[in-house]
């Protein structure tokens, strides 16, 4: 008969398989949950600094091309946060979180006035812009560089009152040209186009348009609008041109002003006329010697003649 010792033994080799089994599953649900944990935790903690914000993301092809290197490949070069936000490499950080891979992550250990030229740096010497492009960016970095601009001459300030000497900033968009490689005039141009339309701007950034291209389209629409306000010419009659070289010459005032007088005096007739009856065309026959005694008086009332007899004929048979 076998002890009780060596029966113990055997029950627990038998219970073994059934043990090891439980904990090999609990194992594997607490990695399952602690990955899940992980990148709920991410998404929430890792958000885009703004300065990131600031360059386009890649498009679709190019995304997926990148979920299908980091897939094969891993990730290569890390992902740079400041302050818990990240930098440089939003693309490979949706990617990595797209195919299941663990992020890798740098901090930026520099001082915060060189941030913006750590991103620039990173990025400009990876990405293929266009010309348009950098001016688009450098546009939006300008407020930024505004505020370092007016940082920098606070410092100035201070150091020339305890009398020490100082250097001669440049201009924030001589800053800007320097740093993204590009002339004053194009960023000049790329800040016009915002201003004007940012439709067009976008355009540019995107590269889906030139900086020139979205000039002309510019100058093609303002030429348009004008084309619509600009009023259109009044044609006016011997007797209003006659009344204008009167009012010029007896009022000394300019021609342009006596015709806008002219042209806003029979707006007024017009509109009363609007409001009376309807008048109905009568033809008669009258003297050389009556109608010249009419113009002279229709001159010196500043009215057509037309207009004359009406007032004439309205009093007589009042």
């Amino acid at each position: 008969m076998r002890d009780i010792e060596s029966l113990l033994r055997d029950s627990e080799r038998r219970r073994a398989p059934l043990y090891y089994a439980l904990l090999l599953k609990r194992i594997k649900k607490n990695k399952i949950a602690n990955y899940y944990r992980s990148q709920k935790q991410m998404s929430k903690i890792l958000e885009f600094h703004t300065l990131a914000n600031l360059l386009p993301m890649i498009d679709e092809i190019g995304f997926e091309a990148l979920k299908a290197d980091i897939q094969q490949n891993g990730l290569i070069q890390p992902i740079y946060l400041y302050q818990g936000k990240i930098i440089d490499g939003r693309n490979r950080y949706k990617a990595c979180l797209a195919v299941g891979v663990k992020p890798v992550f740098s901090n930026y250990e520099g001082a915060e006035s060189g941030l913006l030229n750590f991103v620039l740096s990173l990025n400009l010497q990876r990405r293929h812009l266009s010309t348009g492009q950098k001016a688009c960016l450098a546009v939006e970095v300008l407020p930024e560089l505004e505020r370092q601009a007016k940082e920098r001459l606070r410092v100035k300030i201070s150091a020339i009152r305890k009398g020490e000497e100082v250097e001669k900033s440049e201009k924030s968009r001589n800053i800007a040209a320097q740093l993204f490689g590009v002339s004053g005039g194009s960023i000049s141009l790329a800040k016009q186009i915002r201003e004007s339309s940012i439709e067009l701007f976008n355009l540019v950034k995107s590269n889906e348009l030139t900086l020139q291209k979205a000039k002309l389209q510019l100058t093609q629409k303002a030429e348009d609008v004008s084309k619509l306000t600009q009023p259109q010419p009044v044609e006016l009659t011997k007797i209003e041109l006659r009344r204008i070289a009167e009012l010029v010459a007896e009022l000394g005032i300019t021609e342009d002003k006596a015709r806008s007088y002219v042209v806003k005096r029979r707006k007024q007739k017009q509109e009363r006329s609007k409001e009376t009856t309807t008048l109905r065309e009568v033809k008669f026959r009258i003297t050389e010697d009556v109608k010249t005694r009419l113009q002279n008086f229709a001159k010196l009332q500043g009215k057509p003649i037309s207009e004359v007899l009406r007032n004439l004929l309205e009093v007589e048979l009042k």
